[in-house]
C-alpha cells in the first residue's frame, strides 16, 4: 500500500479532532485518559518483553538439541567398527 499525501492530510485532521476532544475534557478525565494510555503502553512493553523471552528460550532449546545431536553423532562415529573389523564380518 503506497503512501499518499492525502493520507498525511487525513491523519492531520484526525489528530486535530483528537486534540480538540482532549482539550475539552476535564482535568480528571484527562488524567484518567493519561493513566489508561500509560497502562496500555506498559502492558504492550510487557507483552513484547515476554514474546522476546519466549523466542530466546526457543532458540536456546534449538541450539541445545542441535549440540546434543552433534555430540551423539560424534560418539557414534567414535564407536564405529574399524575397516578391518568390517572386512572380517
Amino acid at each position: 500500500m503506497a503512501y499518499r499525501k492525502s493520507d498525511d492530510q487525513l491523519l492531520r485532521k484526525v489528530f486535530d479532532v483528537a486534540y480538540d476532544e482532549i482539550d475539552s475534557l476535564s482535568k480528571v478525565d484527562r488524567d484518567a485518559l493519561k493513566a489508561k494510555i500509560e497502562h496500555t503502553a506498559r502492558a504492550n512493553r510487557q507483552v513484547l518483553t515476554l514474546s522476546l523471552a519466549v523466542i530466546a528460550i526457543a532458540l536456546v532449546i534449538i541450539v541445545v538439541i542441535q549440540a546434543l545431536g552433534m555430540y551423539f553423532d560424534y560418539l557414534a562415529w567414535q564407536n564405529r567398527p574399524s575397516f578391518a573389523q568390517r572386512v572380517e564380518a
